[in-house]
């Protein structure tokens, strides 16, 4: 999949583990994707409140601070960020939930151990692009 044609993409990255992050980054910069990259559930908040201009948010539930369900719980009640689409990137998303997040918007819940990079981005330029559509 390649990027949407003269449509800028921004992606936020909640991700704790730099290695992971890492080689995310460079998937989607090697797409012409912009990605800002948050290390802590406290950080992506600040981003989140200062600029919350993205069309995609990937987010690990298993974070050193705030966990990604209270992130999802926190921006709910904001409406501009509310909206961003969301897909959690975890191995640690049990059943019950797997069942929260889906009842509270989230696109897709990728268990990280058992796809590449790759699928990952191909994941997010996916929902981007049915956000896009959606909206013309």
């Amino acid at each position: 999949m390649t990027p949407m044609a003269d449509q800028h993409i921004r992606v936020l990255l909640v991700e704790d583990d730099r290695v992971f992050a890492d080689l995310l980054t460079k998937q989607f910069s090697t797409r012409g994707t912009e990605i800002v990259h948050c290390g802590t559930g406290k950080e992506a908040l600040h981003v989140l409140e200062r600029d919350g201009a993205f069309d995609v948010m990937l987010l690990d539930i298993s974070l050193p601070d705030i966990d990604g369900l209270e992130i999802l719980s926190r921006i709910a009640g904001i409406p501009t960020l509310a909206k961003i689409p969301v897909i959690i990137i975890s191995n640690f998303a049990v059943e019950k939930d797997i069942e929260w997040v889906q009842k509270m918007g989230v696109k897709q819940v990728i268990k990280k151990i058992s796809v590449m990079p790759g699928e990952i981005v191909d994941a997010a330029l996916r929902v981007c692009q049915e956000g896009r559509q959606g909206h013309s």
